[in-house]
C-alpha cells in the first residue's frame, strides 16, 4: 500500500462536446433508470477504456448531473464515462441491495454496447463519492464466496479491473444513528457526530437499526467484505470530514492484508467527496489507468 499526502491542487481540462448521450438502461419498480455517457474523440477502430462514476448524495438524493463537470474531465483524458442513477431511499421500497443492482445493470448495459460505441470493456475502473464510494466498495469485493448481491449480477456483468473511493463510508454500523443518538464511529469529531445525527441516513438505506439487522449491516460494509479477488483500490479521504479518516485507514488496512494493490490519499482539511475533486481527480485518473493498462 502506497500513502500520499496531498498539498497541492492539480488542474483539470475540460471536455466540449455539447454534453452526454443519455440512455435509459432499466426499469425496476416502476422507476425508469437512466445513464449519461460521455464518450472521447478516437482514431478509427481505437477503443476507449470505461469509467463508471457513481453519484453521492446519502444514498436518498443526489443525481448524475452532479458529476457532469467531473465526467467531462475525464473524457478528455480520453475515458468513456458512464455514470447511472440508481434507486434511492426515499423512492425505493429495496435501497439495499437495490442500489448496488442498479448500478450491476448499468454495467451489463455497458457491456451490451461495447462494440457498437468503442468502449473497451476488458480496461473497465470505477469511481463512486460518500454513499457511491460505499456502492463501489460493494462492488469491488462481489467475488466474495455465497454474496448474495454477486448471486444477482446480470449475466454479462464485466470484471471491475480498478476501482476509486472518495470519502466512502466503509464500516456502517458505527455511523448509525439511532432515534438521535450520537454515532459511536465519530469519536470526538464534532463535525462526524453532527452530519450522522442530522442525516440518519444509514439506517434510511439500510431499514433498520445495527441491532435489529446486524447481518445487513456487515454485508453493506466493504471494510468487511475484502478479499484476495477485491478490485485494486484507491482510497480519498479528507483528515476531518464527516467520514472519519479513521474508516479510510481501516479499509486500507484490509486491503493490504489481503494482498490487494491499494493507495490511501488524505487531504488535508474538512472538504468531502465531490469538495475536493480538482485536487484528487488526477491522481485518481492516474491510479485507474495504470491498473486497468496492468489488467489487459
Amino acid at each position: 500500500m502506497l500513502l500520499l499526502v496531498l498539498l497541492a491542487s492539480s488542474s483539470c481540462s475540460w471536455f466540449e462536446d455539447g454534453g452526454p448521450h443519455t440512455e435509459v438502461f432499466t426499469s425496476v419498480e416502476g422507476i425508469e433508470l437512466s445513464l449519461d455517457l460521455y464518450v472521447p474523440d478516437l482514431d478509427d477502430g481505437q477503443l476507449a477504456p470505461v469509467l463508471v462514476m457513481v453519484h453521492d448524495g446519502g444514498w436518498r438524493d443526489g443525481s448524475r448531473a452532479d458529476w457532469r463537470s467531473i465526467a467531462e474531465d475525464a473524457a478528455a483524458e480520453g475515458w468513456a464515462v458512464v455514470v447511472p442513477d440508481y434507486r434511492l431511499s426515499g423512492e425505493s421500497t429495496d435501497p439495499w441491495p437495490g442500489a448496488v443492482r442498479d448500478v450491476q445493470a448499468a454495467l451489463a448495459w455497458t457491456a451490451e454496447q461495447a462494440a457498437a460505441r468503442g468502449l473497451d470493456v476488458e480496461r473497465l475502473a470505477i469511481l463512486g463519492g460518500s454513499a457511491g464510494g460505499q456502492l463501489v466498495g460493494i462492488l469491488a469485493t462481489v467475488g466474495a464466496s455465497g454474496d448474495p448481491v454477486a448471486a444477482v449480477a446480470p449475466e454479462g456483468t464485466p470484471a471491475i479491473r480498478a476501482a476509486a473511493t472518495w470519502s466512502a463510508p466503509f464500516d456502517l454500523a458505527p455511523l448509525a444513528s439511532v432515534e438521535g443518538s450520537e454515532p459511536p464511529g465519530c469519536g470526538d469529531s464534532l463535525l462526524c457526530t453532527r452530519f450522522w445525527q442530522v442525516f440518519p441516513v444509514v439506517t434510511q438505506y439500510l431499514g433498520c437499526t445495527p441491532d435489529a439487522c446486524p447481518e445487513d449491516y456487515l454485508a453493506a460494509s466493504p471494510v468487511h467484505r475484502v478479499g484476495s479477488d477485491t478490485s485494486p483500490m484507491l482510497i480519498v479521504n479528507a483528515t476531518d470530514e464527516p467520514v472519519p479518516l479513521a474508516q479510510a485507514r481501516a479499509m486500507a488496512d484490509a486491503l493490504d492484508a489481503a494482498g490487494v494493490e491499494s493507495e490511501l490519499l488524505q487531504v488535508p482539511g474538512s472538504t468531502h467527496s465531490r469538495g475536493y475533486a480538482e485536487e484528487v481527480l488526477d491522481d485518481t485518473l492516474r491510479f485507474l489507468r495504470a491498473e486497468v493498462d496492468r489488467a489487459s
